[in-house]
């Protein structure tokens, strides 16, 4: 049985992030301001200035090319070229980088009155992101000191 740990499995997880901001996609109320028409949205950060044209054709990359490695991963495990223990690091890592996008998606809306939503993240985002890096850490180190035999 193979035990390495491919560049499938890097391409999953650094496609990740970007496919789910680009599903995701802009979180912001609507403005309903009155005349003059004032920003009245308020932010607990701005999203990056990035065209949309931009995001589109990069998250749809990135969903592609994750779906394909995805597969190429799936075909790699069937086959016995990859040690399916390597899926308690990729699939964590796959969590923390779609929990990132939700997370930064809902840091940057512009709501009217408090972002609440920045609040949850900063309470159950941040230890989840934590526990799921901790878990692919703990799992990567415990496959290479258990090789199968």
């Amino acid at each position: 049985m193979g035990s390495r740990f491919g560049l499938e499995s890097a391409i999953v997880a650094l496609a990740t992030p970007f496919a789910s901001w680009w599903l995701i996609g802009d979180l912001s109320e609507r403005e309903t301001c009155p005349p003059p028409r004032l920003p009245c949205l308020d932010y607990v950060a701005h999203a990056p200035d990035v065209p949309g044209w931009i995001v589109a054709t990069a998250g749809a990359v990135a969903l592609f090319a994750a779906l394909l490695a995805l597969g190429l991963l799936t075909r790699g495990v069937v086959r016995a070229q990859i040690d399916r223990r390597y899926a308690a690091v990729v699939g964590p890592l796959v969590f923390a980088g779609v929990l990132v996008a939700c997370c930064v998606r809902t840091l940057t809306a512009g709501v009217h009155g408090a972002n609440i939503g920045a609040g949850l993240v900063v309470i159950f985002g941040v230890p989840m992101f934590v526990v799921a890096i901790g878990v692919a850490v703990g799992s990567a180190v415990w496959i290479r000191r258990n090789p199968v035999r």
